[in-house]
């Protein structure tokens, strides 16, 4: 009895973990070989008749990542006479109604329709959906569905127009991954991979929020008490016997702060999902094929049980050892909890397989509370970009150490002025306009004051980039920019608030609209951040002498900003970034 218990339970897990993955990577490289090119999306085929897509943005107090989406949204290269955006308001009680409607000037000169729904009761996304989409069904051939902070990739619309060429497409899902979890890097490429073997099998298992389509004709309500909308839309086409597909060209990345949610609730909450589904699937597979089905029950289906299946599999595999080996299953248990009891208690940081172990407790507890019919409460976890408590404590540190700061270098400013002025012609200080801080409604500029370094004259013929050994820089301001003692008078500028101690390079207006233009998500660098004297930037890498120096440094501004959305993840990249300031000091490594 224990053997069949164990080669039965075996041969499912093989199933779920192994067959359905390897046959679904088997199918997407063969659907990859065959996949048709597509002329170039830039130059469309003026005989060809374009679909009117309407693109729908569910937004709940997400101002700062629907600003990013709605500057997303303005280069896409979709025809604009066919293109309609749409911000569904639920109940925001944030900047998000201020940020929506400062955009409407913008799409109106790309001729884009731009529509804001402002409702003022938090009715819920399921609510908005049906609302919404029912309204569309008039106006618009395909919907497009794509949470705040989702951004889609320049063609991703002329993707979906061409996809939908097909008659019997009812439903596409995009592309997706994680743009600041790194850790989820590996299940969202396997989950890509699996939903393009299932859309060459005419039927994919569900789809996501940040990139789907679907022919708004044979969209139907979701249920009130619906869970994952995103899975339960396909779902729908797929049982009116309309084909569904996966386009890896849709692509669409997210841009969310990393979940803060902790691994147990997170798995208990997903596990419970994946059980609420399974009535939907089973009501699918009559209208699947042999394969469809068969990967369907392998895949999503089996997804439901195995987190049970697996301690199951785990008790049988003992039990099957002491049955050959009095006392040998017991010595194995025994010996397993003492290794965990051990490397607990001598570890010294974070233990990977405690991560899989709280993972699979909270996916069980889900899995088996859904299914006696205890309701495990879905909370959605909002983060802000930044807490209050982060803009207290940076605000804090900027004002005390740039106070410390000041009572230790003041001495050092009458000599290095003496050293200005007998170096060369000029003055003392030199005084240079500067980007701040972006906000929804403005952004702010500062004159930035540093100790001059170069001659009077050096930008006579106008603003240009520095260069390796400029003949403009003065031999003190050579020696001032590598220690970066030229920056020092701005620690005036952070008491005063204009300026923080860490945070983006502050550039010029004039470089700005190049930059833009040269450089996707450039003046989101600064968004709701004051530009800082020092910064992750500025000491990994040395003044920008070129576009691809200003491209490097981007990514690192995009880095700190993102570090900014806990206290833990704040202070730690804040004491990395001063440290890392005084060793470049000292060192004399700047510029």
């Amino acid at each position: 009895m224990i053997w069949i218990l164990f080669v039965a339970l075996t041969a499912v897990l093989l199933l779920h973990f192994v067959v359905h993955p390897l046959w679904m990577g088997r199918l997407a490289v063969q659907s990859s070989a065959l996949a048709p090119e597509r002329p170039n999306q830039r130059r469309p085929e003026p005989w060809r008749k374009r679909h009117t897509i309407e693109v729908m943005i569910p937004c709940f107090n997400e101002a700062r990542a629907l600003g990013f989406k709605l500057n997303n949204l303005l280069k896409t290269e979709y025809c604009p006479k066919h293109l309609t955006v749409s911000v569904l308001l639920d109940g925001c009680d944030d900047d998000s109604p201020k940020v929506a409607a400062d955009f409407r000037r913008r799409f109106a000169q790309r001729g884009i329709r731009f529509q804001v729904f402002n409702h003022q009761q938090n009715r819920g996304k399921i609510h908005r959906l049906n609302q919404h989409i029912a309204r569309a069904k008039k106006r618009a051939q395909l919907v497009v569905l794509s949470d705040c902070s989702a951004l889609l990739s320049h063609d991703a619309l002329d993707h979906v127009d061409y996809a939908f060429d097909d008659p019997n497409l009812g439903g596409l899902c995009g592309h997706y991954f994680h743009g600041t979890d790194v850790r989820l890097k590996p299940h969202w490429q396997r989950l890509n991979k699996n939903r393009m073997g299932e859309s060459a099998l005419g039927a994919v298992i569900g789809g996501t929020g940040a990139a789907m389509a679907l022919r708004s004709c044979w969209t139907q309500a979701l249920d009130s008490n619906c869970i994952n909308d995103d899975f339960e839309l396909l779902m729908a086409m797929t049982r009116k016997g309309k084909r569904t597909a996966y386009e890896d060209r849709f692509k669409a990345i997210d841009m969310a702060p990393r979940s803060a949610e902790r691994i147990f609730n997170q798995r208990l909450r997903i596990a419970a999902g994946n059980v609420l589904q399974l009535p939907t699937l089973f009501a699918c597979l009559p209208k699947l094929g042999v394969q469809a089905a068969a990967a369907a029950l392998m895949g999503k289906g089996l997804r439901a049980f195995v987190p049970m299946l697996l301690p199951l599999w785990a008790i049988s595999f003992v039990m099957l050892i002491e049955s050959l080996s009095a006392g040998l299953g017991m010595t194995l248990v025994i010996v397993g909890l003492t290794a965990a009891l051990l490397s607990l208690a001598m570890a010294k940081g974070k233990l990977p397989w405690l991560n899989w172990v709280k993972a699979l407790a909270g996916a069980c507890i889900g899995s088996a509370l859904q299914m006696l019919g205890v309701k495990v409460l879905w909370r959605r976890q909002w983060m802000n970009y930044k807490p209050k408590a982060v803009a207290a404590i940076k605000r804090g540190l900027d004002l005390s150490l740039a106070a410390i700061g000041l009572a230790l270098v003041l001495p050092l400013f009458p000599f290095i002025a003496l050293a200005i002025v007998l170096d060369s012609k000029g003055g003392v200080f030199y005084k240079q306009l500067r980007v701040g801080a972006r906000h929804s409604d403005r952004t702010e500029l500062i004159y930035v004051v540093k100790f001059r370094t170069m001659s009077s004259d050096a930008e006579k013929s106008g603003a240009q980039w520095a260069k390796a050994g400029d003949c403009r820089v003065t031999r003190v301001g050579r020696f001032l920019r590598n220690t970066r003692l030229d920056e020092l008078p701005q620690l005036f500028q952070v008491l005063t608030g204009q300026m923080s101690l860490v945070g983006p390079r502050p550039e010029r207006p004039q470089f700005c609209g190049e930059l833009e233009q040269s450089l996707p998500f450039y003046l989101e660098r600064t968004y709701e951040l004051k530009p800082g004297l020092t910064g992750l930037a500025q000491v990994h890498q040395s003044g920008d002498t070129c576009l691809e120096d200003v491209k490097n440094k981007l990514m690192y501004d995009h880095a700190y900003a993102a570090s900014l959305t806990g206290i833990g993840s704040y202070l730690a990249m804040e004491a990395q970034i001063l440290f890392k300031t005084v060793y470049v000091v000292i060192a004399a490594k700047g510029h």
